[in-house]
């Protein structure tokens, strides 16, 4: 069996080779604990003496052994600690370094690496390559749980030998699950992917299918999403004819991600060249991926749609609300004017008039009736400015003329958003009621909408809008509230497809 490749050379030597300690580190580590005190007064050759203290060291900082690897200057450093002469070589046998070794590793309660420990670290690496880690991440989570069960760290091939034991064998059941799973219609549909177009398009005609499915254009034009919608709903059909061994395979999001780029990264030769198992492994999470990764573009774009749409209707609002200020200001201006010209100077001399007291009632009322009907034109004229003023400032005013706007603005959002709801699939029990209800008629019409159009997912104020007893009915306006209901009944990852599973659901684009 051969060993993949796992680490970086300079990453494998490192691992492989003693710490190399600067002056502060190598006064912490390269002390020796009481525990062992006893056995370094026992022994004695001073290389024996030496050795023990850098190994205690080296295990320290390390939590493994390197076996007669030993850095001249900490030996250097040891030997003026314990004024002993420099040696240039270590002179010991492997059976004092391996009772040095158990002695160091019993004093940091951590043991050697069993055969038992091997084969719960090889089911763990199973678990971790099945679900998608890298080679180089699935050697550092064996690192750490090797010290987190206070084990001596083992060499380098050892654990090498152990992941590609892991893959490999990962790799045959894949393998064998495409050999035996797949036909040969579904080889040759895949197959099929990687052949170029021979349509008197010149696009298609330099481009094969693959890469036509590969890039979802993010730009927000209808066309654009046409093409996105066209490209997902022919992923979705191959995803379909693929499930049921897509499902066999079990790839988890992060396996489907990796074999995914691969593909996206590679052009169609590199692909070709693959073995016909790794071909399909890698088109099979390309079209899985793929799929997931479109309706992600779409839904964004139906969402971002919507709220530009909202947005710009606001915006507009606010617009006309401020060049309305300054007749709405003037009309305010001529009202507090007809006040002060007629109505004040009227209600002062009704005033006087009461103040008369040598004047029966009957003449009273005659001056009052007098100065009434003196000011009757100004009178009906400040009757108009207050309806006027009223109209202008009551909130069904407003919020009548910003549906308007909504209105008018329904076609433009209509063009980017009604092919989307159409095809959109969703969970019926993470939407409302009502709004599932509404949804299923605009698919089922096929967004031809008529007043018997279910409004119940609509709020009282929106309701009265719709139903003001025109003729027609506003089909524009209820469109783009339906659309607008989407967003705030729905978060992204419930505006998705029933195909699409809660593992691969959690992937990221």
């Amino acid at each position: 069996m051969s060993v993949i490749r796992i680490l970086h050379p300079l990453e494998i030597r490192e691992y492989e080779t003693p710490p190399l300690f600067d002056s502060f580190n190598r006064k912490k580590f390269l002390t020796l604990p009481a525990a062992l005190t006893s056995l370094l007064e026992t022994s004695r050759h001073p290389s024996s003496k030496i050795a023990l203290i850098v190994q205690c060291g080296y295990f320290r900082a390390c939590h493994r052994f390197f076996g007669s690897q030993f850095r001249a200057d900490d030996l250097a450093f040891v030997a003026a600690r314990l004024n002993l002469p420099r040696p240039e070589v270590l002179e010991l046998s492997k059976q004092t370094l391996l009772r040095q070794r158990e002695a160091i590793a019993e004093c940091f309660g951590a043991r050697q690496f069993q055969p038992t420990d091997r084969r719960i670290l090889a089911d763990e690496i199973a678990g971790w390559v099945r679900n998608g880690l890298r080679p180089s991440e699935v050697f550092r989570q064996s690192v750490s749980r090797c010290r987190a069960r206070r084990i001596v760290l083992p060499n380098y091939n050892l654990l090498a030998t152990l992941i590609s034991e892991q893959v490999n064998r990962r790799k045959a059941e894949l393998n064998r699950i495409i050999n035996q799973s797949m036909t040969a219609e579904q080889k040759l549909l895949l197959d099929n992917l990687l052949t170029k177009s021979s349509a008197a398009d010149s696009t298609s005609n330099t481009r094969s299918l693959l890469t036509l499915l590969k890039q979802p254009s993010q730009s927000l034009k209808p066309s654009d999403i046409k093409a996105n919608l066209n490209d997902w709903q022919h992923l979705q059909t191959l995803y379909q004819k693929f499930s049921p061994v897509i499902a066999k395979l079990n790839l988890s999001a992060e396996n489907l991600r990796y074999h995914a780029q691969i593909v996206l990264k590679a052009d169609l030769l590199q692909i070709a060249r693959r073995a016909e198992e790794s071909r399909y492994l890698h088109l099979l999470a390309f079209i899985a991926f793929q799929t997931f990764r479109y309706q992600d573009v779409l839904v964004d774009s139906f969402l971002q749609s919507v709220q530009t749409t909202i947005n710009s209707a606001t915006q507009t609002y606010r617009d006309k609300y401020f060049l309305e200020r300054e007749e709405k200001r003037r009309t305010f201006n001529l009202f507090l004017q007809s006040l002060q010209e007629s109505v004040l100077p009227t209600l002062a001399s009704i005033e006087e008039t009461l103040k008369i007291n040598d004047s029966n009632p009957a003449e009273k009322l005659l001056l009052i009736e007098t100065a009434m009907s003196l000011k009757e034109s100004e009178r009906r004229q400040i009757e108009q400015q207050t309806g006027l003023l009223l109209a202008e400032t009551g909130n069904a005013r407003n919020s009548r003329d910003f549906y308007d706007i909504l209105q008018k603005q329904s076609l433009k959002l209509q063009k980017r958003a009604a092919d989307i709801v159409r095809c959109l699939q969703v969970d019926k029990t993470q939407m409302q009621p009502d709004l599932f209800n509404a949804l299923q008629h605009f698919q089922r019409r096929d967004g031809q909408i008529e007043k018997n159009a279910p409004q119940d997912f609509l709020s009282k104020q929106e309701k009265d809008f719709l139903n003001l007893g025109s003729e027609n009915f506003p089909v524009s306006l209820y469109k783009v509230l339906l659309f607008n209901s989407f967003p705030s009944a729905l978060n992204r990852e419930r505006l998705i497809s029933p195909i699409r599973t809660n593992i691969v659901r959690s992937m990221t684009i």
